[in-house]
């Protein structure tokens, strides 16, 4: 045998033209190619509804913290409107002058423990302040009763 029609160069030159190559052939493709197809339209809806999914859970998030936000921040505004109403805190807010009187060290007082009540009772407030610009005088929940 010559060099060129041994066994291995008579495989390789006709395996294309085998019926066995071509129908193995046409069978991993038949079922090759619809698994491909099948499984790349598979990721790309998968994908598609992960990242919907995704985006629908960090919107209810969003929208969850803002109500809370919302919550936690006209709490303070409803608080200073309550506050308003009290006898007391009206006095305060419209003395003209620093006064010395007895009465008037109890009014302090009253108005200092209705800010501490008001903060024990809330969630998210830590201290309270009234300033009245007349008498250049502030009351906190910590401070109230003080006369320095």
């Amino acid at each position: 045998m010559k060099s060129g029609n041994t066994l291995w160069s008579y495989i390789s030159k006709y395996r294309y033209k085998s019926v066995f190559f071509q129908y193995f052939t046409l069978t991993i493709l038949c079922i090759a190619v619809p698994f491909m197809v099948y499984n790349f339209i598979l990721y790309q809806s998968s994908s598609t509804i992960l990242k919907n999914e995704i985006e629908n859970a960090s919107m209810h998030s969003m929208i969850n913290l803002s109500s809370t936000l919302d919550i936690l921040l006209t709490q303070p505004i409803k608080l200073s409107q309550n506050l308003l109403y009290y006898e007391d805190i009206q006095t305060f807010l419209t003395l003209e002058e620093r006064q010395t009187e007895q009465k008037y060290f109890r009014l302090y007082k009253n108005v200092g423990q209705l800010l501490r009540d008001y903060v024990t009772n809330s969630d998210c407030i830590d201290s309270m302040y009234l300033y009245n610009r007349h008498q250049n005088y502030i009351i906190s929940n910590l401070t109230a009763g003080d006369t320095t």
